[in-house]
């Protein structure tokens, strides 16, 4: 899509562009569309899973319904590829 649909052609650019999109993910404040305060449970885990917070929500889990997610929703409906962070998220809901 970076390249096609905003002409991004430069590779280099375009990794870039992925590298400071996650990073904003990061510091992003989402207090208002967050009201369970699901990126606090996320930031303690590390900074870096905070970047999951909008894939978590849209995909209509929040603090309260944390609990009985799955490994197989954290792929399909939040699209979180990484093994690791996703055993850590689930590690989470269990305590």
């Amino acid at each position: 899509m970076l390249h096609d649909d905003i002409g991004i052609k430069n590779g280099i650019l375009r990794k870039r562009f992925m590298r400071e999109l996650a990073n904003l993910k990061q510091i992003t404040d989402y207090s208002s569309c967050d009201p369970t305060n699901l990126a606090a449970i996320l930031n303690s885990l590390g900074q870096e899973y905070t970047k999951y917070t909008y894939s978590l929500l849209h995909g209509g889990i929040d603090k309260n319904t944390l609990t009985v997610v799955t490994d197989e929703m954290l792929i399909t409906e939040c699209n979180i590829d990484n093994t690791i962070h996703r055993m850590k998220i689930l590690l989470a809901a269990e305590s």
